[in-house]
């Protein structure tokens, strides 16, 4: 019956709507060419390419649709219409004026926050100990989501406002921006990639890229892009403008999660239905110029949620994967920042010129570590990103831009010398754009060949096997000619000692010249390298942590140890590990003190920096009062001394060394309320900052922290909290009667900063009380005052009384179960019945007459309390 029905309403809309020529109905986004075509008018947001932008509004104009077009990115002849499914199908479709038809009412979904940060996973720690200059600074990132925080402390003075923004707040986008640039401020782990770097927010609302005066006015050449929308496996408009982008600027690094959907398969395509494979999230990702980036764990494993590829037509993706434990939104974060270190470390070593985007996606492929399968494959890519080694291949200048023809072929020497192990070749190029829906997005084909002459080798790229099945997509690469990617790379594990040549062909170049790059790197034999702990890094004293190195070594014949005497004696931590893995989880010692690591393999020693072990100080206020505050915090018996910083501008700068465990900040030397400490462990060496406090929000006044009076057992509890005793003489406890405050209660102070007072003679009704702090110079200081009820020995009070006419009365009861006031007037009428629901219940007696009145309290049938009630004028 609904085979049917669905076939009756074909057959009803093919009988009102003419149907398109097969060749049109192929411009429509292969999610709508088997839709049924609503005959609804009501209007739907579309994205076209059209082949001319001037002819296509004349045509708009003809077909009165004038008003239908709301945005326009002339880079790519795409147009935005707000328009009917009717309008679509009937007028549009059939005009030769258009490309290619997508809805472009997709909804973008950020793909997870990342929940902890760990920039040693890739590398990123051993770039900022060895290049401590390189922090982004000169470069800008555009957070392309909702808006990240401006008020957090991690971006101070880096921020590049833009009217591209959403106006919208988001914690993830807060997160995404903190993992690329967050300065540090409030934590060791708000410090992110490139921490100098400025940031601004364009509205992921639009799911093509911004203008081109968006990205020149800010100076913009890093845009990330931690979203996604469902498995669209299809080369669409806003791919071909995201290949456009790159092409009007060329400087331009467009980087994207690959997408959190990796256990899913698309239901459309080549790869539809196949489990585990071509499940990147937006059909913007399937761009070719840009960077797609997987998640992985802190030891390289991809898991299962993170999106897989290939691409629609085969191509490689995802190109890269990194450090993202709850998703592929913190991965593209990571490599956007280490993007923006590769483009200042570039621009620093060849006269402030920019690299091309072709460039640094060159070096991050090639300088990825292989992990998952052999190779390359579609789960990982080319690898984990490695900062590190992306920075050597730029400090090395291991690098070759150039530009081809059709036909013509390039050589370029290198020199391999005899201890020389995995040579890895990568070439990559800016394409042009594709037409949207073609069977294959390569547009110019070039051709990566390694040659050695001697020999007479020839070494072609690794190839993946695309074919739509899942054996063939779990396949090892092959080496041959690559027609399909715009990144080739080969790799030799043993090359032989000489000169080689890297040779490109334009094999199919439809332009008049393509421009492209090459790099390519090589190991050493005995190749160790200390990744983490690196110089100035910090392990948590007491947690386990993971130690990272580099090396080509075999696994056997190894020891680990770690000394905190400056090498005078060495503690095991394990033997025989398998050094090939390059970690080890190690439980570190509780100890705060300087640390050292070393490998013995074989007869070599290979040692690590000096680091720091220690945890943060927990730092409080003592008091802050108009002109100065207090801070102190716990001793440790390892700190020499102790370090103050306060946020001045951009970063924590230090301020105050002091040995003792408390300070007083005057505000007019220190205006900054931001403030954090670390532990001086030796003459060269701090500890671990503290977490930044604002100290004006810890809930510490002048010396007061808070006061409170608690009715218990017929007494008020006063107690008084005090940040600190420092210079306290005294504190008194106060009680208002008869206007005036009178001290009931006074307690030497002796080092407490809690103290507590019962008072036993209450009186039914309000009961106030304060309390006064004496300092040694004489000042004195107040707390707020505390009110308690007490409905005296019967459970209940009534007041005031006299009361005055039109004024409250008030009632306090102990126990509010099945109570009812009844109010009687002189000659014993009832003029008031109502329940007590409440401890205090508030009365309104405006009605009431002044004269004489009687009260009773009734608890379910029996009175519990009785009272006369005076009203007066």
């Amino acid at each position: 019956m609904r085979l049917l029905m669905i076939a009756i309403i074909l057959l009803i809309g093919e009988s009102m709507l003419a149907q398109p020529a097969l060749n049109a109905k192929q411009k429509l986004a292969p999610p709508l060419r088997n839709q049924l075509m609503p005959r609804s008018n009501e209007s739907q947001k579309w994205i076209l390419k059209v082949t001319d932008l001037t002819a296509f509004q004349q045509f708009l104009k003809e077909n009165n649709l004038e008003n239908a077009a709301y945005r326009a990115y002339p880079e790519a002849n795409i147009i935005f219409l707000n328009t009917s499914f009717r309008a679509v199908y009937e007028k549009l479709l059939h005009s030769h004026l258009i490309v290619f038809i997508d809805r472009a009412n997709r909804q973008p979904q950020v793909e997870s926050a990342v929940s902890n940060f760990d920039i040693s996973a890739n590398k990123v720690n051993l770039v900022h100990s060895i290049y401590p200059n390189l922090n982004g600074k000169g470069q800008t990132v555009s957070v392309k989501e909702e808006d990240f925080d401006l008020d957090d402390i991690d971006f101070a003075g880096r921020i590049l406002l833009s009217d591209a923004a959403s106006g919208k707040l988001s914690t993830h986008a807060t997160t995404m921006s903190t993992i690329i640039g967050g300065g540090g401020n409030t934590f060791y782990t708000g410090k992110g990639v490139a921490w100098g770097a400025q940031l601004t927010s364009a509205d992921f609302e639009n799911l093509i890229p911004e203008s081109p005066n968006y990205y020149d006015t800010l100076n913009i050449s890093v845009q990330n892009h931690s979203y996604g929308v469902g498995i669209e496996n299809y080369y669409g408009a806003d791919a071909a403008a995201y290949d456009a982008s790159v092409i009007n600027q060329q400087e331009l690094l467009h980087i994207f999660s690959s997408g959190n959907r990796g256990n899913l398969s698309d239901t459309i395509g080549n790869y539809k239905n196949i489990n585990g494979y071509a499940n990147i999230t937006g059909s913007f990702k399937m761009s070719k110029n840009t960077l797609a980036v997987g998640s992985m764990d802190s030891i390289g494993i991809v898991p299962a949620l993170s999106s897989k590829g290939p691409a629609y037509d085969g191509r490689v993706k995802p190109e890269l994967v990194a450090f993202g434990l709850d998703g592929s939104s913190g991965a593209a974060a990571m490599v956007s920042g280490i993007a923006l270190l590769l483009q200042e470390a570039y621009k620093i070593l060849n006269n402030d010129k920019n690299p091309s985007a072709a460039l640094i996606k060159a070096t991050l492929i090639n300088s990825a570590d292989d992990v998952g399968n052999s190779g390359i494959d579609f789960e990982s890519g080319y690898g984990r990103a490695n900062a590190w080694r992306a920075m050597q291949i730029l400090q090395q200048k291991q690098y070759y831009n150039e530009i081809i023809r059709k036909g013509e072929t390039l050589s370029f020497p290198i020199n391999i010398p005899a201890n020389a192990k995995n040579l890895k070749i990568t070439l990559a190029w800016t394409d042009a754009p594709a037409e949207p829906n073609a069977e294959k997005a390569l547009v110019n084909d070039l051709d990566l060949t390694l040659y050695h002459a001697p020999s007479q080798q020839n070494w072609l790229p690794w190839v993946l096997n695309h074919f739509p099945h899942p054996d063939s997509l779990a396949q090892l690469p092959t080496r041959k000619a690559d027609h399909l990617n715009n990144v080739e790379q080969i790799t030799l594990e043993n090359p032989i000692p000489g000169n080689y040549d890297i040779q490109v062909n334009g094999f199919n170049i439809t332009t008049n010249i393509q421009e492209f790059s090459i790099v390519y790197q090589f190991d050493t034999l005995n190749y160790f390298q200390w990744a983490f702990p690196a110089k100035d890094d910090n392990i948590l004293a007491g947690k386990e942590t993971v130690l990272r190195w580099e090396t080509i070594l075999n696994e056997n014949n190894n020891t680990l140890e770690y000394s905190i005497n400056n090498g005078a004696s060495w503690e095991l931590i394990a033997e025989n590990i398998n050094i090939k893995q390059g970690y080890f989880r190690w439980q570190s010692p509780k100890d705060f003190a300087t640390a050292q690591l070393r490998l013995a393999h074989d007869n070599h020693i290979y040692l690590s920096e000096i680091f720091t072990l220690s945890q943060p100080l927990d730092v409080k206020v003592g008091f802050n009062c108009p002109d100065s505050t207090l801070l102190y915090w716990n001793k440790n018996s390892d700190a020499n001394n102790y370090i103050i910083y306060t946020l001045e501008s951009e970063y924590l700068t230090p301020i105050i060394t002091t040995n003792d465990t408390f300070m007083i900040l005057y505000k007019n030397i220190y205006p900054s309320p931001y403030i954090a400490l670390a532990p001086v462990l030796s003459d060269s060496y701090n500890g671990m900052k503290s977490y930044t406090i604002q100290y004006e929000n810890q809930g510490t006044a002048c010396y007061i922290r808070n006061f409170l009076a608690d009715l218990i057992d017929d007494a008020a509890l006063l107690q008084l909290s005090l940040g600190t005793s420092y210079e306290v003489n005294n504190i008194v406890f106060e009680k208002l009667q008869s206007g005036n405050y009178i001290p009931i209660a006074t307690i030497p102070v002796s080092g407490q900063a809690l103290f507590q007072f019962s008072d036993i003679n209450l009186k039914p009704g309000v009961n106030t009380y304060r309390a006064r702090v004496n300092l040694n110079n004489g000042a004195i200081l107040y707390s707020e005052s505390a009110t308690i009820y007490y409905e005296g020995k019967n459970g209940f009070y009534v007041f005031p009384n006299p009361i005055s006419q039109g004024e409250e009365l008030n009632i306090l009861s102990k126990d509010t179960d099945n109570l009812r006031f009844i109010l009687y007037d002189a000659l014993g009428r009832q003029v008031l019945n109502q329940p007590l629901l409440a401890n205090i219940e508030n009365i309104s007696l405006q009605k009431m007459a002044v004269g004489i009145y009687y009260y009773a309290v009734l608890g379910g049938n029996s009175k519990i309390g009785q009272g006369k009630l005076i009203i007066r004028p």
